[in-house]
């Protein structure tokens, strides 16, 4: 294996979204830029998402995404036909009595539905029981497409990417990063931003901080091609209630499981048209080291919401099923991004949850500001890891 031996301004490590489009507002700046990922570009979180490009949360950190959101918009006709960009049709499923839990629990979400049969063009294979719904659209990428293109744009504006290379240790000097360690070789940087995912406390830990981020597995399966089953929409929303999978296991589960609400999404699947994705689920793992793997009892119960809502899937043969490591904050379930105060030079890009594609362009943007002007054109602050002192 050929050794590395570099020197540079800032080392992104991790290939996910995040990462590549870090580096991408790098690069494009002119900044002297390298990217380091443990596997290959896009092999983590966002190689298991389904692609969505929506706001999430509230306040300011709504606003960010809205604004992220706008970022993929303006991109130009090319780079959204290379990643795939698509807005598409979505009918949100409920029953009688989805609606009455609705109008319980979160009162004001029930707001626009109307009876299924006023739909101007019927959907036949819903379930018999969906009485009513809600028509939105959704924004798609293809989230191996994104990191593949903005990796290679990254690449012409003279970022180096290293691929299947671990980082070993960071170096620091009299409180400041002077380099990166990897089992390749070592890189001279000024900068390293980590953005390692659900690995971020790993990395964390090489430079003494303690990073409370939880990786948190979702699991997506994939059926065989078929005939269209919707005539309308692209995807179907079903609301999903918490659940126990297994009262003998409660013990087990109830430490580690952050599980219950499904979203029952049907989406086509990217790479064969005709196929279905269905997902998904929220359950926390002791050990992002150890390659994740599907869960037998997440797998039935994912079919069997589908199947709920579409009961023609059940006809239909499941041909894969994987996994990606969600990275969460356990404190508030924020982002972590900015400086930190104990190590100059190291930068924080993680805990992104769920919503890891919407937060990556605006976030990799404000990233590249903060390290190459020290100030970013939105406040960010309340992002930072210094939150954590106060908690």
């Amino acid at each position: 294996m050929m050794e590395i031996k570099e020197e540079t301004e800032v080392t992104i490590i991790g290939g996910g979204a995040l990462g590549c489009l870090t580096a991408y507002h790098l690069a494009k700046k002119g900044t002297d830029v390298i990217l380091v990922e443990r596997g290959d570009l896009a092999s983590g979180a966002i190689g298991a998402s389904n692609g969505w490009v929506v706001p999430a949360g509230s306040g300011s950190l709504f606003s960010l995404l809205q604004a992220g959101v706008k970022m993929y918009q303006e991109l130009d006709e090319e780079t959204k036909k290379r990643i795939e960009y698509r807005v598409a049709n979505v009918l949100e499923c409920f029953t009688d009595e989805d609606v009455r839990r609705m109008k319980k629990l979160w009162p004001g979400t029930d707001q626009n539905l109307k009876k299924r049969d006023e739909l101007e063009e019927p959907e036949p294979n819903l379930a018999d029981d969906i009485t009513w719904v809600r028509e939105s659209t959704l924004t798609y990428v293809n989230p191996l497409k994104l990191c593949y293109v903005f990796a290679n744009y990254a690449r012409k504006f003279g970022a180096k990417i290293f691929t299947r290379t671990k980082v070993t240790d960071i170096v620091v000097k009299d409180g400041k990063v002077r380099g990166v360690k990897t089992d390749r070789g070592e890189i001279i940087t000024k900068f390293v931003v980590n953005a390692a995912g659900a690995w971020a406390p790993i990395i964390g830990r090489m430079v003494g901080l303690d990073i409370p981020i939880v990786p948190v597995l979702g699991q997506i399966l994939v059926t065989e091609p078929t005939p269209p089953l919707l005539r309308n929409y692209h995807t179907i929303l079903g609301v999903g209630w918490s659940t126990t999978l297994y009262p003998e296991k409660e013990e087990e589960w109830s430490q580690h499981v952050k599980f219950g609400i499904f979203e029952g999404t049907l989406t086509e699947y990217w790479p064969g048209e005709g196929s279905y994705l269905l997902g998904g689920c929220r359950f926390q793992i002791r050990d992002p080291e150890h390659a994740p793997q599907p869960i037998p009892e997440i797998t039935k119960l994912i079919a069997e919401h589908a199947i709920r809502y579409i009961p023609k899937l059940g006809r239909l043969h499941i041909i894969r099923s994987y996994v990606g490591l969600r990275p969460m904050c356990a404190v508030d379930g924020l982002p972590i991004i900015g400086n930190v105060e104990e190590v100059e030079g190291f930068i924080l890009a993680t805990g992104t949850d769920w919503y890891g594609i919407s937060a990556a362009m605006i976030f990799g943007k404000l990233l590249s500001e903060l390290i190459r002007k020290n100030a970013t054109s939105e406040p960010i602050d309340e992002f930072s890891y210094s939150r954590f002192k106060q908690a």
